[in-house]
């Protein structure tokens, strides 16, 4: 009985130390982080947008001062106040004002 009452608190002893380990605060890598599209996540850091892929790697630079995420191979952007469209090789795609539909 002794040796099962000494097993128990050790091993509560060392649940208790992994859990205090592991309930330390992650430092935050991005101010948002949207949910993957297409394989892309849309990140912002220090006011600037871009977008991960799922291994968390940046596929695609914080150039743009806004966007929306993937939808059948495009995403929305904002750059210097106009919009556009990337792909997903961040290949940029403005529409002039001629080009838009009405």
């Amino acid at each position: 009985m002794k040796k099962h009452f000494i097993l128990l608190s050790l091993l509560l002893s060392i649940l208790t130390a992994s859990s205090r380990i592991s309930a330390q605060p992650t430092p935050f890598i991005y101010d948002f982080v949207q949910s993957f599209h297409e394989g892309f996540a849309m990140v912002m850091k220090d006011g600037k947008c871009g977008f991960i892929g799922r291994t968390g790697k940046v596929v695609i630079p914080f150039i743009y001062d806004d966007a929306i995420s993937f939808s059948e191979g495009l995403a929305a952007v904002k750059k210097e106040g106009k919009w556009g469209f990337i792909d997903k090789s961040g290949n940029l795609l403005i529409l002039s004002e001629e080009e838009k539909v009405q």
